[in-house]
């Protein structure tokens, strides 16, 4: 297995072990750091990391398609989604991002996404050995940046969440074989700031494609009704002073099955400007939460989200 790493600050990057086996818990090794994992300059997106045991990858305009111009997720913002495809000497890049930004001054923008790299693989991409992993990242969730919390009340943000959802069945002899779906979701974040906390769920999940359709002789399932049962539960995580937030405080829930353990970690950052209320406009944050259920089949949620206030002012 590859080590965990949540990546968290400028940008919010959720790193992942090797996708070709049982997913572990969160006690692998692995931890929080800051770091920034995108660029969008002349309305030019380039996004990059650092993988575990693996490397500095990056993908550009050149390496993607627009895949649509969807809602923007932050009120007044245009938005795009972008689908990245690279092969280097190194072995896959995959990539999907959705930029929301300010069309009248761009350099206001936050993207969200995932990414998932193939080691040593090409034209026979198959989930052994695949790591995958979740970004948010924008300016305005800098840590660095000067900023004034809220020292009384509560607020409610909501917005889009997505990632990649790996899945390896135990369900007996006519299981299918480990599998990865790219999800949408829903996110909602409640703040105490009196507490200093945050927490919240992600759930109503959907499948947006199947990611290694293109790589299997055989045509790849889309388990849209598996995925709508799960939701993810995002227990109390301390508000810094700085305005970012961590913890391991996370449980999967299922409308039908029995989840016998669920551990990993959420973490994110507020936003540096000011809702109508005075509180931050948004909440920006990843996740990496693995479980198993009672019939020993495990899985993990990678993924990120961008939930903007109810009151976003003028």
């Amino acid at each position: 297995m590859r080590p965990i790493a949540i990546l968290l600050g400028l940008a919010l990057a959720l790193g992942a072990c090797s996708s070709g086996g049982d997913p572990p818990m969160a006690g692998d090794e692995g931890g929080i750091r800051f770091t920034r994992n995108s660029s969008f300059e002349n309305r030019t997106l380039r996004v990059f990391l650092t993988l575990p045991d693996i490397g500095d990858r990056s993908v550009d305009e050149t390496d993607g398609n627009i895949r649509g111009r969807p809602a923007a997720p932050i009120p007044g913002h245009a938005a795009e989604e972008w689908d990245f495809f690279k092969q280097t000497a190194e072995g896959t890049s995959e990539a999907f991002a959705l930029v929301s930004y300010d069309a009248d001054d761009p350099a206001d923008y936050l993207m969200m996404g995932w990414w998932l790299e193939f080691p040593d693989q090409w034209r026979d991409r198959t989930l052994a050995g695949s790591v995958p992993a979740a970004i948010v990242d924008g300016p305005e969730i800098d840590p660095s940046a000067p900023r004034e919390l809220p020292v009384e009340g509560r607020a409610t943000y909501n917005g889009p969440a997505l990632g990649l959802f790996t899945y390896v069945p135990n369900w007996g002899p006519e299981a299918p074989a480990p599998f990865v779906e790219e999800y949408s979701g829903t996110a909602t974040i409640e703040a105490d700031f009196a507490a200093h906390t945050l927490s919240g769920r992600i759930g109503d999940f959907a499948t947006r494609r199947a990611i290694l359709a293109d790589s299997r002789d055989e045509e790849q399932p889309a388990y849209a009704e598996f995925l709508s049962g799960y939701e993810l539960h995002l227990g109390a995580a301390p508000l810094a002073p700085n305005g970012t937030f961590e913890s391991a405080d996370v449980t999967v829930e299922h409308l039908d099955k029995t989840i016998t353990r669920s551990e990993g970690g959420w973490g994110g950052a507020v936003s540096g400007i000011p809702d109508g209320a005075g509180n931050p406009r948004l909440v920006a944050g990843a996740h990496k939460i693995a479980f198993e259920e009672d019939d020993g089949s495990t899985g993990v949620f990678h993924g990120a989200f961008i939930a903007p206030s109810g009151n976003p002012g003028n």
